[in-house]
């Protein structure tokens, strides 16, 4: 039996990620081209990465087939990265190649390879390129397919998507999946076994929107993400329709149907000893679709390492290094697959509300975690905006995330995070934010209980209350006298070492006059980003954070006297923390699954 376990499709809006060269798209599956054009496929959604299929599924055969009518050549490659010492070069080699001569449309398959048990495909992206192009020509209905003889492992799709008042884009990516997954004929049995299961944490979306009985909308309260998502997984399993794996989505990402197909058919054909692993999709800007964003991370005891930032995927050299074999401790849920056997083993997510709580689940739960060109999604990024509810949630998740998960995240690592965090929030002249950090280590050394007695609902509104909230800043803007545009001054290390011996000296004389606070301040406003480092707020009086997506953000003031407010809190702190971290570490490694269980959800999702 062959499997068409990937397409070829093509996008008149970002072509680059699809296609290299002169092409006129006329659909998704089609593309036609003249005498003199030439195009290649070796892209971040078209290229076939052969290493990752091979070691995922085993697959030792490979066929190209497609629709062709006109005269030109057909080439196909293989292109990997050689192992220097010094760099790694591209390779590309020759694997086959054929003339096409026809005036009507045929059908036409290329065998890639067949009966291949060496090492030979255990790497790098395979793809094929037109030239020499006599008539006007035509291609379409791409796939790439395998020979699958004796396994093919029962797979049932559920998308679990959780949203709070976001309906226009809701209402868009559920459209189009109806559309282009549920009801295409050209899905065959992938639409037959996928349903999608929303959770509307703000309960005002009609339960009958898209009038289809594989499209399911449950009404919750506001518990986040992790209520939200743990309400998804709890319908999917009630439902006894035999679901085998879940996907977790975001409802705001721009969600591409062939990533949701390529899944399925992985899923299909994985190895026994791969069965327990999560699928990761990675995660590109929305504006700048180009840009990856993230490819699974390093969890780091916090300071996440972020596979593949900031890398341009149009970049053929990035493709095979994104192709490489990275461990990952998290998969975020804008993209995520799970098997649902995990959730029966080992529980539901915890109680986090937001942030964090993908992480654990990985962290507790991924056996390894897969990822795969080709399987992504674009998703707004804010890189340059701050909510003080933030503050609260990141510092509290991950104190409990590294009680549970690092042993070696000691009382004197804990101490150093919580007084940097303060600092920083000292620095940037957010005393509110000041207080929400207290708040997050004082319910951090709760335990378990907090967690579990505290309505979530609530307690989110009375963080969000606590901290700042966001104006239109456009006006003052101009009126401020030094603007920084970019945030190249988050990794002081980085800044510091690339330095001047001037600037440098500069440096340790700002941080030995602790950042100037007690000298006077210069009377020029000064706006950056909210993720500005301090030390360039230096003797500023005034300053103006914002976020350069819309110009919302806050005016903020010195107040030197908030320094002694911080000490007072640091001390409190520390002595909570000498006090009550050891045991509170023990009962969170002791209790946690109780935080997690589908006793605890349940009487949660009631209340």
């Amino acid at each position: 039996m062959h499997i068409p376990f990937q397409r070829v499709t093509f996008d008149q809006n970002n072509n680059e990620l699809f296609i290299r060269g002169k092409v006129t798209v006329t659909d998704e599956n089609t593309v036609t081209f003249c005498p003199g054009d030439s195009f290649s496929t070796d892209t971040l959604f078209n290229g076939l990465s052969i290493g990752k299929w091979r070691l995922y599924t085993g697959m030792d055969s490979l066929f190209l087939r497609m629709k062709v009518k006109g005269e030109f050549a057909l080439t196909v490659y293989h292109s990997f990265l050689s192992e220097t010492e010094t760099d790694h070069d591209i390779m590309t080699r020759v694997i086959c190649r054929h003339l096409i001569n026809t005036f009507e449309y045929k059908e036409v398959s290329l065998p890639v390879f067949e009966n291949s048990v060496n090492d030979e495909y255990m790497t790098g992206i395979i793809f094929f390129r037109v030239d020499n192009v006599v008539s006007n020509s035509c291609i379409k209905d791409i796939y790439y397919l395998t020979k699958i003889c004796e396994r093919i492992n029962t797979v049932k799709l559920a998308l679990n998507i959780c949203t709070y008042n976001r309906w226009a884009q809701l209402f868009s990516n559920v459209a189009m999946l109806q559309r282009q997954l549920l009801d295409d004929e050209n899905m065959g049995s992938i639409a037959q076994n996928v349903e999608i299961f929303i959770t509307d944490n703000a309960s005002n979306i009609a339960k009958d929107s898209f009038n289809d009985t594989r499209i399911h909308i449950s009404h919750s309260k506001n518990l986040g993400g992790a209520g939200g998502f743990t309400k998804g997984l709890i319908d999917i399993i009630d439902s006894d329709a035999g679901f085998t794996h879940t996907i977790f989505m975001d409802d705001d990402a721009n969600i591409r149907v062939e990533s949701i197909r390529r899944t399925f058919y992985l899923l299909a054909m994985l190895l026994p000893q791969y069965k327990k692993c999560f699928i990761a999709g990675a995660m590109n800007m929305a504006d700048k679709p180009y840009i990856q964003h993230e490819n699974g991370a390093l969890w780091n005891r916090g300071k996440c390492i972020y596979i593949g930032r900031g890398m341009d995927m149009r970049d053929v050299k990035n493709l095979l290094i994104n192709e490489a074999y990275y461990r990952r401790d998290y998969a975020a849920w804008w993209y995520c697959c799970v098997p649902l056997e995990t959730v029966s083993d080992n529980g539901f997510p915890a109680p986090f509300f937001i942030h964090g709580d993908d992480i654990e689940y990985s962290l507790r739960n991924a056996n390894e975690i897969l990822t795969m060109n080709g399987l992504a999604v674009c998703h707004p990024v804010a890189l340059h905006r701050r909510v003080s509810a933030n503050e609260y949630y990141n510092l509290r998740n991950k104190l409990v995330i590294n009680a549970i998960y690092c042993r070696d995240y000691g009382l004197g690592r804990m101490i150093k995070d919580v007084i940097g965090s303060l600092t920083v929030a000292l620095m940037r002249h957010r005393y509110k934010d000041m207080q929400l950090i207290k708040m997050a280590v004082s319910d951090y050394l709760k335990g378990p209980d907090f967690f579990i007695n505290t309505d979530m609902d609530i307690q989110n509104k009375k963080v969000r209350d606590m901290g700042y909230s966001f104006c239109d800043v456009t006006p003052m803007l101009s009126k401020a006298s030094a603007v920084i545009s970019t945030d190249n001054g988050v990794n002081f290390k980085t800044r510091f070492r690339s330095a001047s011996i001037k600037e440098r000296l500069k440096f340790i004389f700002q941080l030995a006059a602790l950042n100037g606070w007690f000298l006077p301040g210069k009377k020029e406003t000064m706006a950056c980003f909210m993720n500005v480092h301090p030390i360039d707020c230096y003797r500023v009086k005034t300053v103006i954070l914002y976020d350069d997506t819309d110009n919302m953000g806050m005016v903020l003031t010195k107040r030197k006297c908030e320094i002694f407010h911080l000490a007072i809190i640091a001390v409190e702190l520390v002595f909570m923390m000498l006090i009550k971290n050891r045991s509170v570490r023990k009962k969170y490694q002791a209790d946690f699954s109780e935080m997690t269980g589908r006793e605890f959800w349940e009487e949660v999702l009631q209340r």
